[in-house]
């Protein structure tokens, strides 16, 4: 996982999770060298990431796990990690 890069939201887009009827959302986020990382989450978290915020992004792969933006608020993203797997790929 990268952890603590900071970053800016591009965007976010909402939508329903056809199996699930869960909300997903897929965000953009534009890292300091100018890189764009897409990334998925679950839950009510893209309610808060608003266009422009800025934060520190954690995430793996393609999945959202900590966004902590400057004014405190922290949207996680809902993943699972088995006991006794490094993240230090």
């Amino acid at each position: 996982a990268r952890e603590g890069v900071p970053a800016k939201v591009k965007n976010c887009f909402r939508r329903m999770d056809p199996l699930t009827l869960n909300a997903a959302n897929e965000a953009v986020f534009i890292l300091e060298d100018g890189t764009e990382v897409k990334l998925n989450f679950s839950g009510e978290g893209g309610l808060h990431l608003m266009e422009g915020d800025c934060g520190l992004l954690t995430w793996q792969g393609m999945r959202l796990i900590r966004f902590e933006k400057e004014n405190g608020d922290v949207i996680g993203g809902v993943f699972f990690a088995p006991a006794g797997e490094d993240a230090n790929e």
